[in-house]
């Protein structure tokens, strides 16, 4: 059994809100269910926060008849520091792709990237979308082949091969997010509380979609709200359908008032997330936590309903992030 992330009280723009903490969530040699005794309190350095949540069913595994754990996503994605160091624990080599680096941050490795170079990751630059372009033509866009694609057929024929799919979108990660579920279940049971709302933003919408399902199947009322900070809502939609198939099943999505772009800077994100930090003494993760605290902000909730935020993590990120916003803003 994993040991469970704390619960902060917080007040913020005068409403009450708790953080389950799983920025500070962090595994143990003695977490590991993998059928070993370990009474070894020594951290895996690295595997932390929601993505450890995610990656655990592979944390719990015997992966001795593997060589190599093989990804893809963004070069800043929170699962590649967290997956090499996954990679790391079980003594894997970790292949991720990507299909494009910044020219800046190869010269300049920071943040998710930076943390899984010193982990041992070697990052793969593609060049799908560079390449397609270069041929020329509305016939080669057509056929373009997609990241995950290409990397699915690269290692199909692999059997010494662990790949995982970007982001954690697996069912199977239902594992480590169903131990998330229970300790919030226990926590809400000890407060007696009638009803409960959650609330996190959505990149693949794993965990929103995982968890609403968990507590659906433990009987328990807990509603779970989430927005859609990567596509848009059909785009989220599509993404539940691929791990859950029951509509009735799902995370309602609730929507920002202004339709942000990801990866792209705005200045109100940026101020929204200062003045959190200032006022709840709790750094969040830059690019996806503004827009769910916008949400809560513009009264999407019932105040008289109590209402929990999953802090994800992803804090590292938030390096190039902010060089990012200082660069534009003149800070």
């Amino acid at each position: 059994m994993l040991r469970g992330s704390k619960i902060d009280k917080v007040d913020f723009a005068g409403r009450q809100v708790y953080v389950k903490r799983d920025d500070l969530l962090v595994f143990k040699q003695a977490d590991i269910g993998d059928g070993v005794e370990s009474t070894s309190t020594s951290t895996i350095v690295g595997f932390n926060g929601n993505k450890a949540r995610k990656f655990y069913y592979l944390l719990s595994q015997d992966l001795s008849t593997k060589t190599k754990l093989v990804s893809y996503g963004s070069a800043q994605s929170n699962s590649l520091p967290v997956l090499a160091a996954l990679a790391k624990h079980k003594g894997l080599l970790f292949d991720f792709y990507v299909d494009h680096i910044a020219k800046f941050l190869k010269h300049n490795p920071a943040g998710n990237y930076a943390s899984a170079l010193a982990l041992g990751a070697n990052i793969i630059e593609l060049k799908l979308k560079s390449n397609l372009h270069a041929k020329g033509g509305a016939e080669s866009t057509s056929s373009e082949v997609s990241l995950e694609q290409y990397v699915t057929a690269l290692v199909s024929t692999g059997q010494d091969v662990e790949l995982v799919p970007e982001g954690g979108r697996i069912v199977m990660a239902q594992q480590g997010i169903e131990q998330l579920a229970i300790e919030l279940i226990d926590w809400y049971q000890q407060h007696s509380f009638k009803a409960l709302n959650l609330m996190l933003p959505a990149g693949t919408g794993t965990t929103a979609v995982l968890l609403q399902q968990s507590f659906v199947r433990l009987n328990c009322p807990i509603k779970v709200y989430t927005c859609a900070c990567v596509g848009d809502e059909q785009y989220l939609k599509a993404q539940f359908k691929q791990l859950v198939e029951d509509e009735h099943l799902h995370p309602v999505i609730l929507s920002t008032a202004k339709k942000y772009h990801f990866g792209q800077l705005y200045q109100e994100l940026y101020q929204l997330w200062q003045q959190l930090e200032r006022q709840t003494g709790i750094t969040f993760e830059l690019l996806y936590d503004p827009q769910a605290w916008q949400i809560i902000l513009a009264g999407a909730f019932d105040v008289n309903i109590p209402l929990i935020y999953i802090h994800q993590g992803g804090l590292p990120g938030n390096e190039t992030m902010q060089a990012r916003y200082r660069r534009k803003l003149g800070h």
